[in-house]
């Protein structure tokens, strides 16, 4: 006589799990991509607006030699550490001002932008 048991044996819930497992990989593998996007994401817009306002900054400054220099310095922002760069060239009239964000150690910018500061003082 054969007794039956209202439960489920070891093996069929080893089975399910490895079915549910295989089945999850997927979807965890997605998840991982779309948050290192949204990092990216948050990166990019850290950095663009860290490059607007030195734009901001820069057409503030009076058109004198020594505040239109190339300047590199650094600044933190959520705990990441952001190299900005401005490359000033006076030769060109008006002057050229470009401005790069970099992600501390990133050979490419995150940001760039770009202005042109006229000398604006009146005779």
């Amino acid at each position: 006589m054969i007794k039956k048991d209202d439960g489920f044996t070891f093996v069929e819930v080893l089975i399910a799990s490895t079915i549910l497992a295989i089945a999850l990989i997927p979807l965890f593998s997605v998840l991982n991509i779309n948050l290192r996007g949204v990092n990216s994401v948050k990166d990019m817009r850290i950095a663009a607006n860290l490059a607007r306002g030195e734009l901001e900054k820069i057409k503030s400054l009076n058109c004198e030699e020594a505040e239109l220099e190339s300047v590199v310095y650094e600044r933190t922002v959520n705990n990441t550490v952001w190299k900005i760069e401005r490359e000033a060239d006076s030769s060109t009239d008006p002057a050229e001002i470009r401005v790069n964000i970099y992600k501390k150690d990133a050979v490419r910018p995150s940001a760039a932008l770009f202005t042109l500061k006229e000398d604006l003082t009146w005779p």
